[in-house]
């Protein structure tokens, strides 16, 4: 049996590039089981592609990981084409019509940003016209990420800065109400590591691209790029502090500033956010990392014993009220900084109220971005561990910390705890 052109389309969209030779399907049998915790043999994907020669009818149970592969809930589902389901980074997207044939229609329609992105690769030219027309027509499914994701690759490799300036305008892209904040998070992610590397790139758009509220959000939201809060990020902060923004956004702005302070060693400077942010007004709806990161600050200045148990009290109040997910974040971002600071008493009391609200909750099913952060706490908590007088127990857990798994644009930060774990856990 060898799959017919229709679902090799699907299989490639899911893989990222079709599959051409024979030794594409031992990337694509990794790719298989990264997605679906499912193992298909290599030399039964070449049967199915026709590079080895045929062996009887494949496993049924073979066959509904490949449905499962490309989102669809059985192998009769996708060979028939009725109920077609394309389900990308936990975000539905529902393809089928009333005609199961208008699905395949639809999803080859789709393939276009495909073949667009492998056209620009291949020629190193973006045509800007055509990836607004591909926004405008298919901007609202989760596919566009993948696609834009490659073109920003593309333009900064290419210096195409004229790219950059037309980004965060493009249609349909930027609306969080028709996307995952996953998509909206890789992508980020990737606009991010863009500006690091290419200094004249951020020169070049930044006053311009921060004029754009999409630009804003990302610059806050999706790619806080703390090691660099010396450099190229702190620079783009210190623009956008001339910018009109909302209440929240001006409490992250001088929270951030407040932090490049204390990294330059500006004691004045940071003194002058720090009042700031101790005026701010905070609200119910304040977001799960912005609230860390303002008790941080407010544990670095604390004057007295009554306001100390005040903050301790807040950080339960807090937690109490928010779900499992909206916990971890919070938590990560206000430790971190605690043990940067060297606040050890405060993370110490933090931890140990945390460890026992994380005992008393099962934990759900994390997306890769909380599996990051998550990754982050058992670090923390190791150190926490070890001020406990645990050393056996922060042992087995550092053992289980992966440093290649911190998150991207915090990692040197990391990198310098978990190195001080190490120390402390192997001598």
């Amino acid at each position: 049996m060898i799959l017919s052109s229709e679902i090799k389309q699907l299989i490639a969209f899911r893989f990222g590039r079709e599959i051409e030779y024979s030794k594409d399907c031992e990337a694509l049998a990794r790719s298989i089981y990264n997605h679906c915790n499912e193992r298909v043999g290599i030399t039964t994907l070449k049967r199915l592609y026709g590079f080895a020669k045929e062996i009887g009818e494949p496993r049924l149970s073979t066959l509904n990981i490949i449905a499962s592969y490309v989102g669809v809930s059985d192998w009769e589902s996708l060979k028939s084409g009725a109920g077609l389901r394309l389900q990308i980074d936990r975000t539905n997207l529902i393809l089928m019509k009333e005609q199961p044939g208008q699905a395949w229609n639809e999803f080859i329609d789709i393939f276009q940003l495909n073949q667009e992105l492998h056209y620009s690769l291949q020629t190193g030219n973006i045509d800007i016209n055509k990836v607004v027309r591909l926004c405008d027509e298919f901007g609202v499914y989760p596919q566009i990420f993948p696609f834009l994701i490659g073109m920003v690759q593309l333009a900064s490799n290419e210096k195409n800065h004229s790219f950059f300036t037309i980004l965060f305008e493009l249609p349909n892209v930027f609306d969080q109400k028709k996307h995952s904040p996953y998509n909206m998070y890789y992508l980020g992610q990737s606009i991010g590591m863009a500006f690091r590397k290419d200094r004249q790139l951020i020169n070049a758009v930044m006053n311009e691209i921060l004029d754009n509220n999409n630009a804003r959000s990302f610059v806050v939201e999706w790619f806080v790029d703390e090691d660099f809060l010396d450099g190229y990020y702190g620079e783009m902060i210190l623009t956008l502090v001339q910018k009109r923004v909302d209440k929240f956004l001006k409490l992250f702005i001088h929270i951030m500033l407040y932090k490049r302070a204390l990294m330059m060693k500006n004691m004045k400077e940071a003194e002058k956010f720090y009042k700031k942010i101790r005026n701010a007004k905070i609200e119910d709806d304040i977001h799960e990392i912005l609230m860390g990161r303002y008790l941080a600050v407010q544990f670095l200045n604390v004057e007295n014993r009554k306001e100390y148990l005040e903050l301790i009290d807040t950080v339960n109040s807090f937690i109490r009220k928010r779900d499992l997910r909206h916990v971890i974040a919070f938590v990560f971002y206000l430790c971190k900084e605690l043990i940067l600071q060297e606040r050890k008493k405060a993370f110490q009391d933090v931890m140990k109220n945390i460890d026992v609200f994380l005992s008393n909750h099962k934990m759900p099913e994390l997306f890769h971005w909380e599996k990051r952060v998550l990754n982050g706490i058992d670090l923390l908590k190791c150190l926490y561990l070890l001020g406990c007088k645990k050393k056996q127990e922060a042992k087995e857990l550092y053992l289980k910390v992966d440093p290649r798994k911190f998150e991207i644009f915090h990692i040197s930060q990391m990198q310098k705890v978990y190195e001080r774990v190490h120390e402390e856990v192997m001598r």
